[in-house]
């Protein structure tokens, strides 16, 4: 199984020290939400500097100034290869409170002699985590999302259960819903999905949880 990092950046909007007409209106304080530009959504990554046979370092670029003891619009930071990974930036303004959270990308970090990249965990939409869904004749649809470098998602390996170590294998499917047959309501429910590709490469998701009324 591929390991998926989350990467935390921290935003600063710095806003500038000015006169200010009385009759001009107050600039907004607040932070304006960031926009990726690379690592892209998605992607095999692009290595700007190869640390060593298992690490690499790879420029995280933002529109915005972050702060990470930088204040720049980018962050250079160390990455274990061959690992896909997520990131996302929360601006902040050092005026307001309100913060301001980017889109979620995905990317993979290629290791030596890469030629096929294994899919990205699919990211589980309904039921919500630790959300609550209705039982309608005696189902409930599951839906997800899937992504890979290579576009080459063969199927989705869904696994369902009343506990996180205890999830059966209920369907293999290449759509991104399935109704799934729930015998009891109001327990709680975990569920997971794999993605397999042509390759035979596997990624799995979150291990997500709801209850079924």
């Amino acid at each position: 199984m591929r390991r998926q990092v989350l990467i935390f950046l921290l935003a600063m909007v710095f806003v500038g020290c000015g006169k200010k007409n009385d009759n001009e209106s107050a600039p907004s304080s607040n932070p304006e939400k960031a926009t990726l530009l690379f690592p892209s959504q998605n992607s095999a990554c692009t290595i700007t500097n190869v640390i060593s046979t298992t690490q690499s370092n790879i420029n995280l670029s933002t529109n915005t100034s972050n702060t990470q003891s930088v204040k720049v619009p980018q962050l250079t930071t160390t990455l274990n290869r061959s690992t896909a990974y997520s990131w996302y930036v929360v601006s902040r303004s050092s005026k307001s409170t309100i913060v301001a959270q980017s889109d979620i990308w995905k990317f993979f970090n290629p290791g030596p002699g890469t030629v096929y990249y294994a899919p990205f965990p699919a990211d589980l939409l309904t039921p919500a985590f630790n959300g609550t869904a209705t039982i309608t004749n005696g189902k409930v649809t599951l839906t997800w999302q899937g992504s890979d470098p290579d576009n080459d998602i063969s199927s989705y390996s869904v696994y369902l259960g009343t506990s996180n170590v205890n999830l059966a294998l209920v369907a293999n499917t290449t759509f991104t819903n399935l109704a799934v047959g729930l015998p009891t309501s109001n327990i709680r429910y975990y569920w997971k999905v794999v993605t397999v590709d042509t390759k035979g490469n596997t990624s799995d998701s979150a291990i997500y949880y709801f209850s079924a009324l």
